[in-house]
C-alpha cells in the first residue's frame, strides 16, 4: 500500500529509539548498541524465535527483583543504603533485559511462538503500565512493541493486542518526548500491522475486543488533539517526522481499511481534518511571522519566520499522508459499486470512461479543505520570500539566524509541490479524483504560483509532470484529456521558456532548469501535439544545456534531457521512425544489458525504460498527436541537423567538456539514443558529428579511418575490426553482447580518453 511503501522509505529512521538527549546524557548508548548488533548477528545466525523467550524470561525476573527491592527499601526507610543500592542494581538489571528484548524482538516475524510473543506483549505492558522503573526502560519497551508488530498481526488471542495497544496508549500519555516518541511509532507500527483487525467494529471481531477499539480510538483523540508533548518542530533533527506525523501514518492504514468503502472514505476525511486545520494554521503563521519581520525587521523576527516555514513544509508532509489515504479510500468506494459507461459507444473496461452514482465525500475533502489550505501555503510562501531575500536567506541556508536542521523556504515549497502532485497523481488509482474540482483545481495553482515567480517556484512543475504521467494511458484513449492536459503543459513550458529568455538568474539556478527539463521530457513522452512548434526550440534547448559542460546534477539531468530528444521521434511513432534493427524493438528490453555500477544516469534510464520512473511512458504510436509530434522531431532531427549537432555535444562532454568521472553517464545517454534509433540513424549522426580528417576531434592526429573504425566498434556493426592506433581490440577487451551499456562504455572512452583527455588534444 502507499501508506506502507512510504513507511518503508523512512525504515531507517524508525529502528531505533531516538532520544534528544541521546548525545549527551546516555552513558550506556555505546554499550547497548554493540549488545544490540550482536544479538541481532547471534539472533539472526541461530533462531530469533529461540531468543525471545529467553530475553522474556531475563525481563520478568529482573521486574519482579525489582519490585521487591524497591517494597523492602521503602518499608525499611530512606536512610537504607544497602537497600538503596539494591535499587539502582535492580534499574539497571531491568533496563539492560529490556534493551535486550528490544533489540530482538523486532527480528521476530509472523512465525514467531504465540505463546513467548504473549509474554513478551504481556511483561511490556506490565513494565510500562504497572511497575514503570524509568523513563529509559519505558522508552525501550513500546519500542519494543513496535518491534513485534509483524508477530502481532499473527497471534489470536485478543488479549495480547489490546495489552500492546495499552502499554502504547500509556506512552503516549508520557511527559518525556523520548517515550512519546516510541510509542507513536509503535501505535503506527501496530496499525499498519494490524490494521484489518483493528478496522472491524467491535460487534463483528472475536479478535479485537472493544478495549482494542477503544485503544484504536483513544491515538485518535491524541492525535486530533495535537499529539502527544513534544519539543517545538525546529528541534527535529534531519530525517525525524513529528510525532503527529508518525501516528497519522498509523491511523491512516486503518481508516483506509474499514469496510464498506463508504466508512474507510468518512474516518479518511475525519483522520484529514487536523492535518489540514495545522497545514492552515502554518501558513497563518508564516504570513504573520513575514509581515512582523517586514514591518520590523530583527534577528528574532526573523527566527520566527524561519520557524514557521519549517512548520508549513511538516505540515504539508503530513497532509501528503492523509491525501494518499483519502485517494486509496475514495477507490476502494469507487470500487464497491456497479458503474456504468458514460456514453454506450465507451467500454466500461476503462475507468476514465465511468460515472458513478453517489458522489465522493474523500474527493469534496480534497477539493473544499485541502486544495484551498494549499493556495493558503502557496500565498503564504510567496508573501514570506521577500523577507528572506532581503535578509540574504538563500536556498542554501547559511544566515546565522538559520538552524541548519529546520526546513527552508525552498524545502516548504518542494513540500507543497510534492502534496499537489500526490493530488494530481491520486486519479491515477481514483477516478472520483481525475476532476476539474480537483486534479483541475491542484494544476491551476502550481501554474499560477510557477507563471509568478519562474526561479523559486520550479518544484511546482513537478505537479504538471505528474499529471502526464499519471494519465498516460487515459490520454491514449481521450483525445480531449489528451488536449487539455497538453494545453497546460505547453502553458507550463512557455512560463518556462519565457523565464529562461528574460530572467537572467533563471539560467545559472540548476534546480529550476532541471525542472523545465522534466517538464519538456514528459511532454514530449506523452505525445503533446502542443509542442510540436516547439520541436526546434526544444532541440536547441537541449544542445545549450551540453553545451554548458556543466557537473553534478545538472550534468545529468542535460544528459537525460538530450537523450530523450534524441529518441523522441523514434520512441514517439516506431512503426515509422524506429527501424528493426533499434534496440527497442528486437527483444533486448529497452535499454538492452545494463549491469550494476555502470552509474546512477544508467540505473535510471534503465527504470524508465521499464516504466518505474515519475516520468510518463512513451506514447509510441498509441495517437495522432504523439505521431504529428513524432514527425516534427524528424524534421528537426534528421532534415535541419539536430540530431548530428546532439551527438557532437555529447562526445564533446566525454572529451572533456563535462568533468571526465561522467563518461559512464554520457555513455550512458547517448547509449539510450542508439537503443531508440537503431544503427542505421545513429551511425549517420556520428559520421556527422565526427567529420573527417580535418576536424581536429578528438584530438588533432585522429584520422578518418579511425573514426570509422570507431562507428563499427561503437555500434558493433563489424566485430572483427582490426583497429587502429589505440582503438584495437586489445585495448577496448572481449567486445561482449551488442546492446551491452558496458562494452559501450568501454569503447567511446577508448575513442575520446575520458579522464586523460580534453579537446583538442
Amino acid at each position: 500500500s502507499a501508506g506502507a511503501a512510504a513507511t518503508d522509505d523512512r525504515r531507517d529512521d524508525y529502528e531505533y529509539p531516538n532520544s534528544d538527549d541521546d548525545d549527551a546524557g546516555d552513558e550506556y548508548r555505546e554499550e547497548r548498541d554493540e549488545l544490540g548488533e550482536g544479538l541481532r548477528d547471534a539472533a539472526g545466525a541461530v533462531d530469533p524465535n529461540v531468543f525471545l523467550p529467553i530475553a522474556v524470561a531475563g525481563l520478568t525476573a529482573s521486574i519482579d527483583a525489582h519490585a521487591a527491592a524497591a517494597a523492602a527499601y521503602g518499608k525499611n526507610g530512606q536512610n537504607d543504603d544497602g537497600g538503596g543500592r539494591a535499587v539502582d542494581a535492580s534499574v539497571k538489571s531491568v533496563e539492560g533485559w529490556t534493551f535486550v528484548l528490544f533489540a530482538t524482538a523486532r527480528l521476530v516475524g509472523k512465525d514467531g511462538p504465540s505463546a513467548a510473543v504473549g509474554d513478551a506483549i504481556f511483561t511490556v505492558e506490565r513494565l510500562v503500565t504497572r511497575v514503570p522503573v524509568s523513563n529509559r526502560t519505558t522508552e525501550l519497551a513500546v519500542w519494543t512493541v513496535g518491534g513485534l508488530c509483524k508477530a502481532l498481526s499473527a497471534v489470536t488471542d485478543a488479549g495480547v493486542l489490546r495489552a500492546a495497544l495499552g502499554a502504547v496508549v500509556t506512552g503516549l500519555n508520557s511527559d518525556d518526548p523520548s517515550v512519546s516518541r516510541g510509542a507513536c511509532v509503535a501505535a503506527m507500527r501496530t496499525c499498519e500491522s494490524c490494521a484489518r483487525i483493528l478496522a472491524l467494529p467491535a460487534d463483528q471481531s472475536s479478535h479485537s475486543p472493544q478495549s482494542a477499539s477503544d485503544a484504536v480510538s483513544a491515538i485518535a483523540r491524541c492525535y486530533a488533539n495535537g499529539g502527544p508533548w513534544a519539543p517545538p518542530l525546529a528541534t527535529l533533527r534531519r530525517g525525524q517526522e513529528p510525532m503527529t506525523t508518525i501516528l497519522c501514518r498509523g491511523l491512516a492504514r486503518v481508516a483506509v481499511a474499514k469496510s464498506p468503502g463508504s466508512d474507510a472514505e468518512a474516518a479518511c476525511v475525519e483522520l484529514a481534518g487536523p492535518a489540514i486545520n495545522a497545514f492552515r494554521n502554518a501558513s497563518a503563521t508564516l504570513t504573520a511571522s513575514a509581515n512582523e519581520c517586514a514591518a520590523a525587521p530583527s534577528h528574532d523576527a526573523l527566527v520566527r519566520a524561519l520557524q514557521a516555514v519549517n512548520a508549513l513544509s511538516r505540515m504539508a508532509a503530513e497532509c501528503c499522508v492523509v491525501a494518499g489515504a483519502l485517494a486509496e479510500a475514495s477507490a476502494k468506494s469507487t470500487g464497491e459499486e456497479a458503474p456504468i459507461p458514460s456514453h454506450p459507444d465507451q467500454h466500461p473496461d476503462h475507468p476514465e470512461h465511468l460515472v458513478f452514482g453517489k458522489p465522493s465525500v474523500a474527493a469534496a475533502a480534497l477539493a473544499d479543505a485541502l486544495l484551498p489550505a494549499a493556495d493558503e501555503a502557496l500565498r503564504a510562501l510567496a508573501a514570506s520570500a521577500p523577507v528572506f531575500s532581503a535578509a540574504g536567506v538563500g536556498v542554501v541556508a547559511n544566515h546565522p539566524a538559520v538552524d541548519k536542521r529546520i526546513h527552508d523556504a525552498s524545502e516548504a515549497s518542494e513540500a507543497v509541490a510534492g502534496l499537489l502532485a500526490d493530488v494530481v497523481a491520486a486519479g491515477r488509482v481514483a477516478p472520483a479524483l481525475r476532476s476539474t474540482q480537483c486534479t483541475g483545481a491542484a494544476l491551476r495553482l502550481a501554474l499560477n504560483a510557477y507563471a509568478s515567480d519562474p526561479v523559486r517556484c520550479h518544484p511546482l512543475l513537478d505537479v504538471v509532470v505528474a499529471a502526464l504521467a499519471s494519465n498516460s494511458s487515459a490520454l491514449r484513449l481521450n483525445p480531449e484529456l489528451s488536449s487539455e492536459l497538453g494545453a497546460v503543459a505547453r502553458a507550463a513550458l512557455d512560463a518556462a521558456l519565457d523565464a529562461y529568455e528574460r530572467r537572467p538568474g533563471f539560467r545559472h539556478d540548476d534546480a529550476a532548469m532541471a525542472s523545465m527539463f522534466k517538464l519538456t521530457q514528459a511532454s514530449v513522452r506523452a505525445g503533446c501535439a502542443s509542442l510540436t512548434d516547439l520541436a526546434e526550440r526544444v532541440a536547441s534547448l537541449a544542445h545549450e544545456s551540453l553545451g554548458a559542460g556543466s557537473s553534478g546534477e545538472s550534468a545529468l539531468s542535460s544528459l537525460t534531457f538530450a537523450a530523450d530528444v534524441l529518441s523522441a521521434a523514434a520512441m514517439l511513432n516506431p512503426s515509422r521512425h524506429a527501424p528493426g534493427d533499434a534496440g527497442v524493438r528486437v527483444g533486448v528490453g529497452g535499454m538492452g544489458k545494463v549491469d550494476p555500477g555502470m552509474g546512477r544516469l544508467a540505473s535510471n534510464l534503465a527504470r524508465a525504460a521499464g516504466g518505474r520512473g515519475d516520468l510518463p511512458g512513451w506514447a509510441s504510436d498509441a495517437h495522432e498527436d504523439a505521431i504529428r509530434l513524432a514527425d516534427a522531431f524528424h524534421v528537426v532531427l534528421c532534415e535541419h541537423g539536430a540530431g548530428v549537432a546532439l551527438v557532437r555535444a555529447m562526445l564533446e562532454c566525454a572529451n572533456g567538456l563535462m568533468p571526465p568521472g561522467l563518461v559512464t553517464d554520457v555513455s550512458a545517454a547517448l547509449y539510450a539514443a542508439w537503443m531508440a534509433v537503431g544503427d542505421g540513424r545513429m551511425a549517420e549522426w556520428l559520421h556527422g558529428a565526427l567529420g573527417g580528417d580535418r576536424d581536429g576531434f578528438p584530438r588533432d592526429s585522429t584520422t578518418k579511418e579511425q573514426k570509422e573504425d570507431f562507428i563499427g566498434l561503437l555500434l558493433f556493426l563489424h566485430a572483427d575490426a582490426s583497429g587502429h592506433g589505440d582503438l584495437g581490440p586489445s585495448r577496448l577487451g572481449k567486445t561482449g553482447e551488442k546492446h551491452d551499456l558496458r562494452r559501450f562504455k568501454r569503447c567511446l572512452k577508448a575513442f575520446c580518453g575520458g579522464k586523460k583527455s580534453g579537446s583538442g588534444q
